[in-house]
């Protein structure tokens, strides 16, 4: 089961990390959304998509458009899976 992680490089970073790698440790794939100057999460991502490193007003909003978007992809893929079975 994939699970797309926010992961700005803030106070709750160490928490993050430690969230992953349970789902990783579980079989999980990670999809994670961070900003373009943290390397440390390609360890542990499968995938990963990088935004403009910004302040921290506007992070949410950066990261909330790739989120949308992956979203949308894997709910197109599940409509289809289910149109293809029923005929």
């Amino acid at each position: 089961m994939p699970v797309i992680v926010v992961a700005p490089k803030d106070s709750s970073y160490d928490k993050i990390i430690s969230n992953i790698r349970e789902v990783k440790a579980r079989k999980g794939v990670i999809i994670s959304i961070t900003d373009e100057s943290n390397d440390g999460l390609d360890e542990f991502s499968d995938y990963s998509i990088k935004i403009p490193s910004t302040i921290n007003l506007l992070s949410p909003l950066l990261t909330t458009i790739p989120a949308e978007e992956s979203c949308q992809e894997c709910y197109g893929r599940i409509r289809l899976k289910q149109k293809i079975k029923a005929g």
